[in-house]
């Protein structure tokens, strides 16, 4: 019966043992692909960037901005109009891997006080812009999706313009045919 326990008890152990381990390597992956264009170039894995300059964080992994709105923090797919000139390739960016680095806020604030950042923007290489192969398929995809938008936004142009000369034609026509009848 000591044997069955000793042994009962040592299989507890081992499954106790292996899960914690488990756990703790499964915590961190590369996310490049979660990472926005006008992110820092170099970083692996990225959980928050914090924009000093403007008091402002992003999500990575969810697509999404975290400012304060009066007391509360906000979570946003975009930035809203106060924050309507923030150019997010050029403004400084802070890799933070914690967990809603936004409820320390006052420790980033104090630790990246804006007005130090403002001359280190061009010294950021954004992912857009960099070189780095781990890089190339993702902003090939990034760029062709650029040219989608681009190619979308020119038929729209010239289905406009169509239906301006179509408008213009019937009217026109309208105009001619006015003063005659058969």
């Amino acid at each position: 019966m000591k044997k069955l326990g000793l042994i009962l008890l040592m299989g507890v152990a081992f499954l106790v043992i292996n899960t914690s381990t488990s756990n703790a390597q499964i915590g961190f992956s590369i996310n490049l692909g979660s990472q926005p264009q006008w992110g820092p170039s170099n970083y692996d894995h990225v959980e928050y960037y914090y924009m000093p300059e403007y008091g402002i964080y992003y999500y990575a992994p969810g697509e999404q901005f975290v400012y304060r709105v009066g007391s509360r923090w906000t979570y946003s797919s975009r930035l809203p109009y106060r924050y309507r000139n923030v150019n997010l390739y050029s403004t400084y960016k802070v890799v933070v891997n914690e967990s809603k680095p936004y409820l320390r806020h006052d420790y980033y604030a104090n630790r990246y006080k804006s007005n130090e950042y403002r001359n280190m923007r061009s010294k950021q290489e954004v992912i857009r812009d960099s070189r780095d192969d781990r890089y190339r398929e993702y902003n090939q995809h990034h760029q062709d999706d650029r040219n989608r938008i681009l190619e979308r936004s020119r038929d729209r142009r010239e289905q406009q313009r169509d239906n301006r000369n179509y408008n213009n034609s019937k009217k026109e026509y309208k105009h001619e045919t006015k003063g005659h009848k058969d």
